[in-house]
């Protein structure tokens, strides 16, 4: 019998109601029929204050994991005892709240995240070449333009670096052998793409004799927040089972550098995987499968940190750039999260969020001022960080206009008030969310407030850069505006539109505030600047009285 079929069956033989066992545990009727229903388990002073109500002893609570009787008199027909055993250790390990570990409290879901290790060890080692990553000069003759004219050589890749110079990648000095023709692989740049005696300059081999390149690179994307900076990911197979990675950047002067170069047995990946709001760069290697992260110190310095079968053990971690490193059961449910920090990665607490919720805004490097910002919030229903409170902020940003927001200072509290500024004082507020109960929110009315780079140059907010609806809708301004706005919103809206209204004393011109009806009468309240952009926005309010 398990423990929620016993409190059922000891509460029904007192003829109680779950609001009577509730009102005497001093917990909620939901708490009692999770109890019963087995999607949560009392805490061990809740099981004590059971048992003296009941009359019952604290051993009435020690489940007897599933499927034990079977497996006795299955053990009995089989003589397979000790696997049988080893079976049933293992269940009883991972279902059994362990002293010292936290148990799920009662009005919660099953929190899983106890059954793995509180921390995995890291072996750390700093990159001594990262920033100025030396490339073998090769034989530049191998790739020059007359070579190109010749056939002897092709330009696989070339872009420009924003604002700067141009990425050249060219392939060149072929080498057929048993119908196979091998490459090497050199990066050069041009400063200026349109000058005519612009001169095409070598930076080095990227790799030799190498075959893949045939049917081209692998990938070329340009990055952004890696390591602090920005550039071009070049990657190309060097191997049946190694990808490499170059990150280039470009200095002041124009001339492109390799930040980084970073191999593995798939192509590296690039995620905030310590939530400090910068990727950090992830290799993996061999089999069983181990982890390299390359994470940037305050001082500039980059570590590279190794995670293989020692560190993390029969744990079955694994790594995503969408959710960073986590454990998932067999159908890909997250039941425990893991964050870098010092040599070791941190369980984290169990929430209802992850990277994959905010992924347009994970890249903003936000600086905490007021609050510890992975203090987990939970109202009974959700549980989420006042970090994720804020990322999930900005991502609604990105739905309404567009945006994302390099740095920012932010300001966050337990009621759900985010706000972000450029300063640390918080007196130039940019953005500011108020989320609801749905985000662990004490506001009635969720909603947002914007300020626009031509209302305060100091914005980050630049309106010539927003999205914008496009033309030819049914709707006319400022209604269409707010209409598009709407749909493009995510934890902010809640319903369909019936229709809009604009303010009858709105002028013709100027800010306009606009009322967006749902089916039953409840509406939301949109202020917009008068080139259309968001301004403010809350609600849904109840519907007006007739």
């Amino acid at each position: 019998m398990t423990c929620g079929e016993r409190i059922r069956q000891e509460r029904q033989k007192r003829k109680l109601s779950q609001e009577d066992l509730a009102e005497q545990m001093d917990v909620s009727r939901q708490a009692v029929g999770k109890w019963e229903a087995g999607q949560a388990r009392p805490t061990r002073e809740k099981l004590e204050r059971l048992s003296a109500l009941f009359e019952l002893p604290p051993e009435v609570w020690r489940e007897e994991p599933p499927g034990r009787a079977a497996l006795r008199r299955w053990q009995a027909a089989t003589a397979v005892l000790a696997a049988a055993l080893c079976l049933t250790l293992a269940v009883g390990w991972l279902l059994w709240p362990r002293e010292g570990e936290p148990e799920e409290t009662e009005d919660s879901y099953v929190d899983t995240s106890y059954m793995f290790p509180k921390t995995l060890p890291l072996d750390a080692e700093e990159v001594e070449d990262f920033g100025r990553w030396s490339l073998d000069p090769g034989d530049p003759e191998a790739v020059t333009e007359e070579k190109e004219l010749a056939g002897e050589a092709e330009t696989v890749f070339i872009d420009q670096f924003p604002g700067s110079s141009w990425l050249r990648i060219i392939r060149g000095d072929p080498m057929a052998e048993n119908h196979t023709t091998f490459y090497d692989v050199y990066a050069l740049y041009l400063l200026h793409i349109t000058d005519p005696d612009a001169r095409l300059v070598p930076l080095g081999r990227l790799a030799e004799y190498n075959h893949y390149v045939g049917s081209g690179l692998d990938g070329a994307e340009y990055f952004t927040n890696v390591l602090g900076h920005d550039g071009w990911k070049i990657t190309l197979s060097q191997g049946a089972a190694c990808v490499t990675s170059w990150y280039f950047c470009v200095g002041e002067d124009g001339v492109p550098y390799v930040l980084l170069e970073a191999s593995g047995s798939g192509e590296p990946q690039e995620c905030d995987v310590d939530g400090d709001g910068e990727k950090e760069v992830v290799t993996s290697f061999g089999l069983p499968i181990g982890w390299t992260v390359y994470d940037t110190k305050p001082d500039g310095r980059c570590v590279a940190y190794t995670l293989d079968q020692e560190g993390y053990g029969q744990t079955p971690v694994s790594f995503s750039a969408e959710e960073g490193f986590v454990v998932t059961d067999s159908i890909g449910t997250v039941m425990a999260r893991y964050l870098l920090a010092e040599n070791q990665l941190e369980r984290q607490p169990q929430t209802d969020f992850s990277l994959a919720d905010y992924p347009d805004a994970a890249g903003t490097r936000l600086t905490f001022s007021n609050a510890d910002p992975d203090q987990v919030v939970y109202n009974g229903t959700v549980r989420v960080t006042l970090r994720q409170q804020a990322y999930l902020a900005l991502q609604e940003l990105y739905g309404i206009t567009g945006l994302t927001v390099d740095t920012a200072f932010c300001t966050v509290s337990g009621d759900g008030s985010v706000t972000f500024s450029v300063d640390a004082a918080g007196e130039r507020v940019f953005f500011q969310m108020d989320w609801g109960r749905d985000l662990c929110g004490g506001a009635e009315q969720p909603g947002c407030s914007l300020v626009w780079r031509s209302e305060a140059d100091w914005s980050p907010l630049d309106d010539r850069l927003a999205a914008l609806p496009e033309s030819g809708s049914s709707w006319t301004e400022p209604e269409q505006a707010s209409v598009w706005i709407y749909r493009r919103m995510d934890r902010l809206r809640d319903g369909e539109l019936i229709t809009v209204v604009r303010d009858p004393e709105d002028g013709t011109e100027g800010p306009a505030r606009c009322f967006l009806y749902l089916s039953d009468g409840s509406y939301y309240e949109a202020t917009l600047t008068g080139s259309g952009l968001l301004r403010s926005f809350s609600g849904p309010y109840p519907a007006k009285k007739s």
